[in-house]
């Protein structure tokens, strides 16, 4: 693990010296450990933020995640509520991610840059508005919001930061100290996972897959209101995807709890 200023200790990273390299940092104070990814691609802010604005296909890509589902969605302010399953290497349970994301619209039209806020419910208070396979799970300590910002660099270039906090006090019990097992899950998995969103960024982003095909249709016009604001343009593969007959969008999928009487 190697120590920069600010108590910040880098430990995981990949891709470094290219145009897609992901730095993952952790540091604990006060009972918290604070995570900071640091990321480029050569994409669009558009396609990096529809990987996980577009919650019901994150299964598609995401190799540790085999359930999600929105929750809510409001394409007018970028408003996003989910929920989804995390199976992570042993020793570590698996855990739930119940959130709410919405974007500052404010500073997305006046300094060009998408400013995301997440939110992560813990409490059990909220299990009757989830699925009921949601409702069995540990849901993440997230302590206070999950920051993100995404920075169009060039009109298909894109650098992106998240910042977000865990509770150690909440995590269950397991082998390792918590901050080592979270150092050691981001070790085992960052790598993983942004290899599998480089994938799909690469050869995903095409009208034969389905969030491809989402993305290029966009039905609700979130992701071409994005690209406007940013000075971004659509991927030339987004227009022949339109024009594919083959390329079928697929509807949401939204859970709505059924009221209790």
């Amino acid at each position: 693990e190697e120590e920069e200023e600010d108590g910040w200790g880098l430990v995981s990273s990949s891709g470094i010296g290219t145009d897609k390299c992901l730095q993952v940092f952790t540091r604990c104070r006060d009972g918290r450990c604070e995570v900071r990814y640091e990321a480029s691609v050569p994409h669009g802010v558009a396609e990096m933020a529809c990987l996980f604005g577009e919650v019901d296909l994150i299964p598609t890509w995401h190799p540790v995640v085999p359930r999600a589902t929105f929750l809510g969605f409001d394409a007018d302010v970028f408003s996003i509520d989910g929920v989804a399953e995390a199976k992570l290497p042993w020793p570590l349970p698996g855990v739930g991610i119940h959130f709410h994301l919405a974007a500052d619209c404010d500073r997305l039209h006046d300094k060009g840059e998408l400013c995301l806020s997440a939110t992560c419910h813990s409490d059990k208070g909220k299990a009757s508005l989830l699925p009921p396979w949601a409702r069995r799970l540990f849901f993440l300590p997230v302590d206070g919001d999950i920051a993100m910002r995404f920075d169009p660099v060039q009109t298909s270039k894109t650098r992106f930061e998240v910042r977000f906090a865990i509770n150690l006090r909440d995590l269950p019990k397991v082998a390792l100290a918590p901050k080592r097992g979270i150092d050691f899950c981001f070790y085992v998995c960052g790598p993983m996972v942004w290899k599998a969103i480089i994938r799909l960024l690469d050869t995903q982003l095409s009208a034969n897959t389905p969030i491809g095909a989402r993305l290029a249709h966009d039905s609700l016009g979130a992701w071409g209101r994005l690209r406007e604001a940013l000075g971004q343009e659509a991927p030339a593969w987004v227009a022949a995807a339109r024009a594919d007959p083959r390329c079928k969008d697929s509807p949401r999928a939204v859970y709505t709890a059924c009221p209790t009487a």
